[in-house]
């Protein structure tokens, strides 16, 4: 049976966790600082430092869980073979414009000052690892990476504003799938 001061700071990590994604969704990635932070859970700066080593290994919490929640998003079981590998596709670009300032979080900041350890896979590798395992599951080895780079590349022209409305994504991927 846990104690009750580690249930305690386990709510205290999810809260912090939970205040950081709001401000980097309301605000934007940049806004996310850890005196913002401390003032949105009523902590003082030098205590969120209890429970997290600094601002990068907050984010890196945070981008597990936006990373998470993309890789069940795009998770569509009731299709197979193609058309499931252009679902995804599809739905790995509605995920990325329904939550434009988690995937700013999670892909376009730079790397982490050393939060994340050495062996701990990137972020794009698990979403890549999902396209991957589809697309042999489509009898179509070796182009989960084209895939992935597809949607990605969609998914980040579309919430840059880059005008791409007209590009049928789902056919796209088809094609290329063969």
């Amino acid at each position: 049976m846990p104690d009750a001061t580690e249930g305690r700071r386990r709510q205290t990590c999810r809260r912090i966790l939970d205040a950081a994604r709001a401000i980097a969704v309301a605000d934007g990635p940049d806004a996310l600082s850890m005196r913002t932070l401390a003032d949105r859970v009523g902590l003082s700066a030098p205590a969120l430092y209890q429970y997290f080593s600094g601002r990068d290994a907050i984010v890196d919490e945070v981008a597990d869980a936006v990373i998470a929640e993309l890789v069940a998003a795009i998770d569509v079981p009731e299709a197979d073979g193609p058309q499931r590998v252009a679902e995804m596709a599809v739905a790995y670009v509605a995920y990325a414009e329904a939550h434009v300032n988690d995937m700013h979080l999670v892909f376009c900041r730079g790397p982490s000052s050393g939060a994340r350890t050495a062996d701990a896979p990137t972020l794009g590798a698990r979403v890549r690892a999902a396209f991957v395992e589809a697309t042999e599951a489509a009898d179509r080895p070796g182009r989960g990476d084209a895939v992935w780079s597809l949607a990605h590349g969609r998914a980040t022209l579309g919430i840059t504003g880059m005008g791409v409305e007209s590009f049928d994504l789902g056919a796209a991927v088809k094609h290329l799938l063969g």
